[in-house]
């Protein structure tokens, strides 16, 4: 099984935070996907994915991928655009098995230990992008630290 990171920015045309966008997506089970996103760098059916909102430097949440890459529905592409245009896409991912993290993971009380994150004083250029691929020991660090926290819904 592969685990991954998708980092989440703000939609800066409604204004609307990180959080905002993960709430949306997560009450409509759905992630939307860019059309240039290559399709080795997208989690499959089954794989786990934590969320890390970019402009927050938090964890919000994780949950399983409910689906392989697909088109979606044309009312679902009206909902996404509608609530946020600056998310230009063409597929999507279903999700399901979401766990919040609230209060939201900040990036500092895990990232002395975050083995894919090389160097630790430029840490942010490892949140690059939609989709990360992450080892698994990194992705169960991140969980048990939010459990202890309280910080698991």
């Amino acid at each position: 099984m592969t685990y991954w990171i998708s980092i989440l920015k703000e939609c800066k045309s409604r204004n609307l935070s990180p959080k905002d966008v993960f709430n949306f997506r997560v009450e409509n089970k759905i992630w939307s996907i860019p059309e240039n996103l290559k399709k080795s760098r997208i989690p499959d059916f089954g794989e786990e994915v934590i969320v890390y909102a970019a402009g927050l430097k938090k964890f919000l949440g994780s949950f399983v991928v409910a689906s392989s890459i697909q088109t979606p529905r044309p009312w679902e592409k009206r909902i996404f655009m509608h609530e946020c245009p600056d998310y230009e896409f063409k597929y999507i991912i279903r999700i399901k098995d979401v766990k919040r993290f609230d209060p939201p993971l900040p990036i500092e009380e895990v990232l002395p230990h975050l083995n894919f994150i090389k160097n630790k004083k430029t840490w942010g250029i490892y949140f690059k992008g939609i989709f990360r691929e992450i080892w698994q020991m990194d992705f169960e660090y991140i969980i048990k630290k939010a459990k202890a926290l309280g910080s698991i819904k």
